[in-house]
């Protein structure tokens, strides 16, 4: 350990707090600056460094302090925020973001729709640090952080002393780190490029979407182990995702994609797939709503021409009433004068004289 508790750094410009994580060859402090925000610092183990040459460890200062100053050029959403390296007692140092949330570890098996989120968060997180000329050779859950109450993802400690070919470099920090570190990485028979990358991203998504670790390259390729595909552990994922995964974690680097952009072309597939599905589904609905709304509308017109024409028979109805009734008045009218005029012209009855 090179730091304690309030021990500080470049002039009390940072305090350190605590140690975070360890490494291969780096060593993880949560700092404070003078507004007292949140940091994260990385600096090399001191440990590591003790049992090194001279030469080795001089080596091993400058990629680091090469690898954080290209870092501080990576500018993304989905990416730590590199603030500064520096040089504290002789120790390479870089001052990141510090992230508070969850790490897809912790997070463990969750849908392959957020899974596929996030991937594709960290795969264009990855674009940028693979234009910088940079690998990240780490990914794996624990190194991809969802920021506290959003749906984000970041990608999270780089390895800065990844082409540092000293024996000790062989070490992974835990034997699960091997799950999703291809075999170049595994083995260092040849330097890691993008598609090592690949294979970590993938290996990833494969335990996001199965919360189970994926068989390691070691033992796929020494032990002839098989790897379980996702689809036999879960229901529910395509084929298309499915052989994704699975060309992402091919044991040869040379029958991976090329690159991320590729790679993420194979997934994007599926999921347009899906989003044409849907589109489709939505379209029908759409087309059914507006029969509906068609139908509706000329049952009301007919309702209307209904209502129309009850009206107006009730009304001729009631015009006929009328004009029978005043004929019938009339006709009562006419009979009852003629009776009155007979009356009137009738002679009148003799009368009986007597003798």
């Amino acid at each position: 350990m090179a730091w304690v508790r309030g021990d500080q750094l470049q002039n009390g410009k940072y305090t350190i707090e605590r140690e975070l994580k360890t490494g291969r060859f780096g060593v993880n402090y949560i700092a404070k600056n003078r507004q007292d925000d949140l940091l994260l610092l990385k600096t090399l183990d001191v440990n590591s460094l003790t049992s090194l040459s001279e030469s080795d460890k001089e080596r091993l200062e400058t990629m680091f302090m090469k690898e954080a100053v290209k870092l501080t050029l990576c500018q993304h959403e989905h990416i730590v925020k590199f603030y500064e390296p520096f040089k504290e007692a002789g120790y390479s140092c870089l001052v990141m973001e510090y992230i508070p949330g969850e790490t897809l570890d912790q997070l463990g098996k969750i849908s392959p729709e957020q899974a596929l989120i996030y991937i594709q968060q960290i795969g264009a997180a990855l674009t940028i640090v693979h234009e910088h000329n940079l690998i990240h050779g780490d990914i794996q859950p624990e190194n991809i952080i969802l920021r506290a109450g959003k749906s984000e993802a970041v990608l999270i400690d780089f390895d800065l002393v990844l082409d540092f070919d000293h024996e000790l470099t062989t070490r992974r920090s835990k034997e699960s780190d091997e799950s999703f570190a291809s075999l170049e990485l595994c083995t260092r028979n040849t330097k890691p490029t993008v598609a090592s990358d690949i294979y970590s991203l993938a290996a990833t998504f494969y335990y996001a979407i199965t919360g189970q670790v994926p068989e390691t390259a070691l033992k796929r390729k020494i032990d002839n182990k098989r790897l379980i595909p996702p689809q036999e552990l879960i229901s529910g994922i395509s084929n298309e995702l499915n052989l994704a995964i699975l060309k992402g974690m091919e044991l040869e680097a040379k029958n991976r994609p090329e690159s991320i952009e590729l790679w993420l072309k194979l997934l994007n597939s599926n999921s347009q797939n899906a989003n044409a599905v849907n589109q489709n589904a939505n379209a029908e609905d759409k087309n059914t709503n507006a029969v509906n709304q068609n139908a509706n509308a000329e049952d009301h017109k007919n309702n209307g021409t209904k209502n129309k024409t009850t009206v107006s028979w009730d009304k001729r109805m009631q015009i006929l009433t009328l004009v029978i009734a005043g004929i019938a008045a009339f006709g009562g009218l006419l009979q009852g004068i003629a009776s009155w005029n007979s009356q009137t012209t009738a002679p009148p009855n003799p009368t009986s004289t007597k003798k």
